[in-house]
């Protein structure tokens, strides 16, 4: 997955579209204060309007399109619905319904670039995930994680990841790789050594967390695995098939069908224990308009009887963050991470809780 890069390295241009005068303020001081320090700031362009900062998106990606720049916005400063009081209300389907169409109606000029663009959102995942799979957005940050007193810095490191260049290979995020400490890393070559590979992670975590956690984490790494090995390469004769049946006994997997697998152990800035595990396919099937329909199909309720796609919800509910990083036809980089050592409730019984959404295309 990309990290961050080093301090001589050019970010991604933000543009900031924020019609508040007050709000923009507000969040110029928190990105200023709270940007990790480690790292230079990223160029800001802060814009008033959906025209200028179409305009502003256009003139800086015309600049460089090889570093497309990000557009980050509120959708509720976009649309008034008195339920975005309550941030983790359940919108009724009319209700909600009035939210999406005001939103499409007020960013319509930017459709176009809506795969560039990150929310900054108080909105509960049924809702915000219902409505950012219409205007195609892949990229949504929980405003309260950034807007906290005192101000938390590594709540940014997430932004921070989705702004940084692309790169030619997956790596860890450099906010979780620099506070923890490789544990295993293992190549999967075969249907055998994915069940081997499986059962030494979870040897490796199980004395550490407690058992619902470990269910968790063993459902999670579970999918991520089989997605990564029966999902990422399609058959040869049938693109839009599967090259290996779920749950065929492969082998012997080619070597561009390997899969990558490290997990880390480490603590949090809060001293909680931390887990990362990475899992990379060299598919670079997956896309992100696939992340959100699944997401979206799951959490709605209309996908139950989906033959595929549960495997993405399960990993996204079970996991504190999932980021996926994706190169067309290269890579495919999949980050689950998960605190562990202090009493919390499970994702699942959390399901009103607002996670970041965090999908990129290196």
């Amino acid at each position: 997955m990309c990290s961050a890069p080093a301090n001589t390295t050019v970010w991604r241009p933000l543009v900031w579209l924020e019609p508040d005068a007050e709000q923009q303020a507000f969040w110029s001081h928190q990105l200023q204060v709270a940007w990790p320090s480690a790292h230079p700031k990223p160029p800001v362009h802060w814009c008033s309007s959906v025209r200028q900062a179409q305009a502003q998106w256009e003139a800086l990606a015309a600049q460089n399109p090889d570093a497309l720049p990000k557009l980050l916005l509120r959708p509720e400063a976009f649309a008034s619905l008195p339920a975005l009081l309550e941030p983790h209300c359940f919108l009724e389907e009319e209700a909600l319904a009035s939210f999406i169409a005001q939103l499409q109606q007020a960013l319509a000029p930017l459709q176009a670039v809506a795969a560039h663009s990150i929310w900054l959102t108080r909105l509960c995942p049924h809702n915000f995930l219902m409505a950012v799979k219409p205007l195609g957005v892949h990229a949504v940050l929980e405003a309260d994680a950034l807007s906290t007193t005192p101000l938390a810095p590594q709540a940014w490191e997430p932004l921070q990841w989705l702004l940084a260049p692309q790169l030619q290979a997956p790596v860890l995020p450099a906010f979780l790789h620099e506070g923890t400490q490789l544990v295993q890393h293992h190549t999967i070559t075969s249907s055998d050594t994915l069940q081997r590979v499986f059962e030494d992670v979870v040897a490796a975590f199980k004395p550490l967390i407690a058992p619902e956690q470990q269910m968790e984490l063993s459902t999670a790494l579970l999918e991520a695995l089989t997605n990564a090995v029966y999902h990422a390469h399609p058959h040869p004769a049938n693109p839009e098939e599967d090259k290996y049946p779920k749950g065929a006994a492969i082998e012997s997997l080619l070597p561009s069908e390997r899969v990558d697998v490290t997990l880390h152990l480490g603590k949090t800035p809060e001293g909680e224990g931390l887990y990362v595990l990475s899992i990379t396919d060299y598919g670079g099937r997956l896309t992100p308009q696939r992340v959100t329909y699944c997401l979206e199909r799951n959490i709605s309720g209309e996908g139950l009887l989906d033959t595929s796609g549960r495997g993405l919800f399960l990993m996204y509910s079970l996991m504190d963050a999932l980021m996926i990083s994706i190169k067309p036809n290269t890579f495919t980089h999949m980050v689950l991470a998960q605190r562990y050592g202090q009493a919390k409730p499970t994702p699942m019984a959390n399901a009103s809780a607002l996670k970041p959404l965090l999908v990129r295309s290196c």
